[in-house]
């Protein structure tokens, strides 16, 4: 084959890369931040961590229903799953925190960030912003389709910044970037990663007291980030 590598030893790479995933599935969703929006979404259905079917999306192919961005979600699946591989064949070389955001990847596992959910709807030509954002129809049509994959808050998100002028790929990555450090500082303080462990460990069962706390804690953490702020 090319390059010197034989088909034989491509093929133990993807047994090596297989046995990779299987390994690693069982860490999740366990592993993920409570912050992940599988979890924030598990406990708000009333489920618990051992409760939830799993954070892994798996591509449903028919012929008589399609959905382009599950499409394209599975389509970066296999690509983080083939980047895994180029790796067993010495061809490229990961960090840990990269090769743990592939096999999270390549597991089904969607982006735990803004700036991931954005790069990953802004691939699907349906919510491509040049091919959307002249027709109010189509801005519609993208957000009903962001939502049932990545729910309103990224749908939304992701539409506004279309309407305020947003195209280009990198606009969406560097705007992405801003939204994931303005959660972070904001999800960091103690008394919101407190609240906020408890009520994704427990699900419905925290009873209400913890949410409303939780609530609490993130609406004290957004007035101390507020400059020159007045009391209240």
């Amino acid at each position: 084959m090319e390059n010197g590598i034989g088909l034989d030893v491509v093929q133990e790479a993807i047994r090596t890369v297989d046995f990779l995933l299987s390994q690693n599935r069982s860490r999740y969703p366990g592993d993920l931040p409570p912050t992940h929006p599988f979890k924030l979404s598990a406990w708000r259905e009333g489920k618990t961590r051992m409760e939830s079917d799993g954070p892994f999306f798996e591509f449903q192919d028919s012929s008589a229903v399609t959905d382009p961005l599950e499409e394209t979600l599975e389509l970066n699946r296999a690509y983080a799953e083939a980047l895994l591989i180029h790796e067993q064949l010495h061809q490229v070389k990961f960090d840990p925190r990269m090769r743990e955001e592939l096999i999270q990847r390549a597991l089904g596992i969607l982006p735990a960030t803004e700036l991931g959910r954005f790069l990953e709807i802004h691939s699907c030509a349906a919510a491509l912003p040049r091919n959307i954002a002249d027709s109010n129809e189509r801005l519609l049509e993208a957000f009903n389709l962001i939502t049932r994959r990545f729910g309103e808050a990224s749908a939304l998100a992701y539409i506004m910044l279309i309407v305020a002028g947003l195209r280009a790929r990198s606009e969406f990555e560097n705007y992405g970037r801003k939204i994931d450090l303005l959660f972070q500082k904001v999800v960091e303080g103690p008394a919101v990663a407190q609240m906020l462990e408890m009520v994704t460990l427990n699900g419905r069962r925290a009873g209400f007291e913890p949410q409303f706390r939780l609530l609490v804690a993130l609406r004290e953490r957004l007035w101390q980030m507020k400059p020159s702020r007045l009391a209240p």
